[in-house]
């Protein structure tokens, strides 16, 4: 939960805040308890979805810090709606999931942040974007 949100933290004050620069990831965010708070709800949301809860179970945590940050972006509800999407997690074929959240319709309105979760979901591996710029610049 940290990486998801810190992730979240950091993407929400660089959007919110860029021209003062209230969070650079690395101190004390202001915005922390509020994108917490927005972060419980989504594990609430998602224990009540079980198709996400199945597909939260067949990851390694890397790739469920990624269904959790889509979740909180996308919203649970939204989520759960992406069957092909969940149904490739929950069947470990990463390539046609990473496929299915690029090609997806959130997918081609927000063309960074998807291509960001497929390759994380394709490879398993979780990192902050290289280029953060790019990735909010998609909000």
């Amino acid at each position: 939960m940290n990486k998801v949100l810190g992730a979240l933290c950091l993407i929400h004050c660089q959007t919110i805040d860029s021209q003062r620069g209230i969070c650079d990831g690395t101190k004390e965010c202001p915005y922390r308890l509020k994108i917490h708070t927005k972060l419980q709800q989504t594990y609430l949301e998602i224990s009540e979805s079980g198709i996400i809860v199945d597909a939260m179970l067949s990851c390694n945590p890397a790739r469920q810090n990624i269904l959790v940050f889509m979740a909180s972006v996308m919203g649970a509800d939204f989520l759960a709606m992406q069957y092909n999407f969940l149904q490739y997690v929950i069947d470990g074929n990463w390539s046609k999931a990473a496929w299915e959240v690029e090609h997806s319709s959130w997918g081609r309105e927000n063309n960074t942040l998807a291509t960001y979760c497929s390759n994380v979901m394709k490879l398993g591996i979780w990192s902050l974007p290289s280029d953060l710029d790019a990735l909010i610049s998609t909000k």
